[in-house]
């Protein structure tokens, strides 16, 4: 028989588990839904924000399911946008753990009405980490602020009187075609001019 000292393995092992408990415990308490999944598609981590955002049970999440069963279980909760054909679209989300070596973004549409931003990335342990961010909100403003930027300029442009607004950097930031008609300028449109300096105009 032979004896090998292996106490050098046994810390670096013990200390790369700290390390991964410690990302663990800063990961569990953000409010961005974070969920990770290992090279053989079973869930290795989630956070509470994830569990309450897809709607599934703390139990069942500890069950280490595949990520092919969580598709399954989020289509069911409707936390998952409607696909014509399901089966295609949860293999290619399934290949996507033997394909994808950078970070990608995309937008999901629930049937609730919910929009998820979901970032995919490789997770460096192996697998693949999915950050989920509800930006809901944030699209009705967006849509909301372009709508009121769409009727500012239509009233602006209908009006007969010419206006300019320069910016605290004295570049143009408003003009309107009423503008142009009083000053005869006929070979530049009302883009064009928009971040001209003042001293230009």
């Amino acid at each position: 028989g032979f004896a090998q000292d292996i106490t050098e393995e046994e810390n670096l092992s013990e200390n790369l588990d700290r390390v991964i408990k410690a990302n663990y415990d800063v990961l569990d308490n953000l409010s961005t839904a974070i969920a990770i999944f290992g090279e053989n598609t079973r869930l290795v981590f989630f956070n509470s924000a994830y569990q309450k955002l897809m709607k599934l049970e703390s139990v069942w999440l500890h069950a280490k399911p595949t990520y092919s069963e969580v598709l399954d279980e989020c289509r069911n909760n409707r936390q998952m946008a409607e696909h014509a054909d399901f089966q295609a679209f949860k293999k290619a989300e399934v290949a996507m753990f033997t394909s994808i070596t950078a970070p990608v973004q995309e937008l999901m549409h629930l049937p609730s009405g919910k929009t998820l931003r979901r970032l995919t990335a490789p997770y460096p342990l192996g697998g693949l980490m999915f950050v989920f961010e509800d930006v809901t909100d944030s699209l009705i403003l967006q849509r909301k602020n372009n709508t009121l930027l769409a009727v500012q300029k239509e009233t602006l442009d209908h009006l007969y009187e010419g206006i300019m607004v320069y910016g605290s950097d004295n570049r143009l930031k408003i003009v309107n075609q009423a503008f142009l008609k009083v000053w005869n300028i006929a070979d530049v449109s009302v883009e064009e001019l928009k971040g001209c300096h003042l001293s230009e105009m």
